[in-house]
């Protein structure tokens, strides 16, 4: 094989070397586009993901919020007009005891009324 032949073969694979570069290169060049769509994509639903936040966000702080805060008013009241549970206990041991006394009372009214 002379200096011309070598050459030629060798340029041959550079050619074919080039042509592999080549052929990755447009698959890079595929996946780069895949990867670009897929971040847009990506940018829209994050934009998308945003709006509805920021929805939620004004209805926590204008509906939400105000309402919990009523809430919390309003169990405050009861808290303050309803009577102690010590209080109601003894209440409750306050009426058995009258319930008792009137119960003897009417037993007592009752043998009365039936002696005389």
């Amino acid at each position: 094989m002379n200096n011309e032949e070598k050459i030629l073969a060798i340029l041959e694979k550079h050619s074919e070397l080039l042509d592999q570069i080549s052929s990755r290169l447009d698959k890079v060049d595929s996946r780069l586009d895949t990867l670009e769509e897929s971040q847009a994509e990506m940018q829209d639903s994050m934009a998308e993901m945003q709006a509805t936040l920021t929805k939620v966000a004004v209805t926590q702080e204008n509906i939400v919020l105000p309402r919990l805060e009523a809430l919390y008013e309003g169990q405050e009241n009861l808290r303050e007009t309803l009577a102690p549970k010590g209080r109601v206990e003894a209440l409750e041991d306050d009426v058995a005891l009258l319930k008792e006394v009137i119960r003897t009372h009417s037993r007592d009214i009752a043998e009365l009324k039936k002696a005389q």
